[in-house]
């Protein structure tokens, strides 16, 4: 696997350097100190998976990102070292230009820090090299009040409903709530989303997104530029329809008949679980939940979202070759945990027919 860096720091170069010395898949190519030679050693040496700082001389990470992207499309993973609010905001601002992953330096580059960076690096690279991307054009605009289309075949209820019966399961009633579990390439879809549906959407959505400490609140205020009022839930609260709700980065959230609640991370799960969104919905609300499960590493929500499906809900696992990383959605669609597996756009048309049945 080749790995370009594209960083301006001789310390941070030494360490990335460093870190990736001992393992034997890894080739790190000659780094690019600028986001202009980043471009032009991304089209030269078609590496495998670039990292990428933001801060760049001549051109800034974000346009390099754009440029690569529009290019070359390669699976580029931002190394961002700081917390305050305008470089988060940039953070996910590189993800909106393409970039598929973020990765926090260290706090501090002593050798105290090396195993866990490296572990986390490493497992990073390594899937990411096998990412899907493909290349960014200009955005067009979201004509968020056209109708659904209607030429898109509608999930065939009563098929399900039979099927129910025969399995013993309750059977499906009218939706309540929207829940979204996602981890790497998820921010991006995310958006895509929620800028195609009518703000205030007219069901409470309830997101679980895998995160690093500290980016949340910058997701949120990202995900709100679409239009949604979007909130991170710190502390219990009652559930409200029409706002888009994030799962705090350092605790699970669950839902429960009264609204919200939160349980701390354990040792095993990922950290926000869909799992626990799921597997609590599938208790509290069960029938009236529609739950996806979005691009992501590992297989967290495939237990949640069978949950669910055994409770009567509706359940979507994106379909695979429109995912960045097919790995959550696959392990609940080998589990035969998804009612419908849709790529993104079939997505937009079901949440906007369920949107639509929901004023009805």
């Amino acid at each position: 696997m080749k790995v370009l860096l594209v960083e301006d720091s001789e310390v941070v170069i030494k360490y990335v350097q460093h870190v990736l010395a001992s393992e034997p898949d890894i080739e790190l190519l000659p780094p690019a100190r600028d986001g202009a030679a980043g471009v032009e050693a991304a089209l030269r040496l078609a590496p495998d998976v670039i990292l990428m700082d933001l801060g760049l001389p001549v051109l800034d990470g974000i346009a390099a990102i754009t440029e690569i992207m529009r290019t070359h499309p390669t699976p580029i993973v931002v190394l961002s070292g700081r917390l305050d609010s305008p470089s988060v905001d940039r953070t996910f601002e590189s993800l909106a230009a393409g970039a598929v992953d973020v990765l926090a330096k260290p706090a501090g580059l002593g050798i105290a820090n090396v195993d866990g960076f490296r572990a986390r690096l490493v497992r990073t690279l390594r899937v990411m090299a096998q990412a899907c991307v493909v290349a960014r054009g200009r955005k067009l605009p979201v004509d968020r009040t056209a109708p659904p289309e209607t030429d898109w075949p509608e999930t065939d209820w009563e098929a399900l409903q039979e099927a129910g019966r025969e399995a013993g399961r309750p059977l499906p009633r009218s939706p309540q709530i929207v829940l979204i579990g996602t981890s790497t390439g998820g921010p991006q879809l995310l958006d895509r989303l929620l800028r195609a549906l009518p703000a205030p959407f007219p069901l409470p959505i309830v997101i679980a997104q895998h995160i690093m400490v500290g980016f949340e609140d910058g997701l949120a205020r990202w995900l709100a530029e679409s239009g949604h009022q979007v909130e991170v839930v710190r502390a219990p609260r009652p559930i409200e329809a029409g706002r888009v709700y994030l799962a705090p980065a350092d605790r699970h959230l669950a839902v429960t008949a009264r609204g919200f609640t939160l349980r701390d991370a354990g040792v095993t799960l990922p950290v926000p679980s869909a799992d626990v969104l799921f597997g609590s919905a599938a208790e509290a609300v069960g029938a009236g939940v529609v739950a996806l499960l979005l691009t992501g590493m590992g297989a967290d929500g495939a237990e949640g979202l069978l949950a669910l499906r055994q409770a009567g809900a509706r359940t979507i696992a994106q379909a695979g070759e429109t995912c960045v990383v097919d790995g959550m959605p696959q392990a609940a669609r080998r589990r035969g945990a998804a009612c419908e597996v849709l790529g993104p756009e079939e997505m937009i048309r079901m949440l906007l027919r369920v949107g639509s049945d929901s004023r009805s």
